[in-house]
């Protein structure tokens, strides 16, 4: 019988599963420095491995910064749609209370 690849939290490397739909589906998605899906296997795991890319906290939000492409990137949260290439810049946005960070699948119910 054919055997499935073993899928592993991308923080702690504890086995989740099986690679296959359900796996998918039940266990939490998180996003890696990448940018890219990954699967974690708790909540604390997932701010573990965030946590590491957090360099500061500027009036109560963390600022995340990620090497890509040999630059480094700022963000006001953990993989927003933009980033800034420095860091006073980021700081200006956090200060910027009437830009809201919103879920993106909030749009999706606004465009029908």
């Amino acid at each position: 019988m054919n055997q499935y690849p073993k899928v592993k939290c991308l923080n702690c490397r504890k086995e989740i599963g099986e690679c296959n739909f359900k796996t998918f589906t039940v266990n939490l998605k998180g996003y890696d420095k990448n940018g890219k899906r990954k699967l974690f296997c708790s909540q604390e795991c997932y701010e573990q491995y965030k946590k590491q890319f957090e360099i500061e906290v500027y009036n109560g939000c963390p600022i995340y910064a990620v090497e890509c492409l040999g630059e480094m990137r700022y963000m006001p949260w953990w993989f927003s749609s933009y980033y800034f290439t420095n860091i006073e810049d980021c700081r200006k946005r956090i200060d910027r209370k009437e830009v809201g960070i919103y879920p993106s699948y909030l749009f999706g119910s606004l465009v029908r």
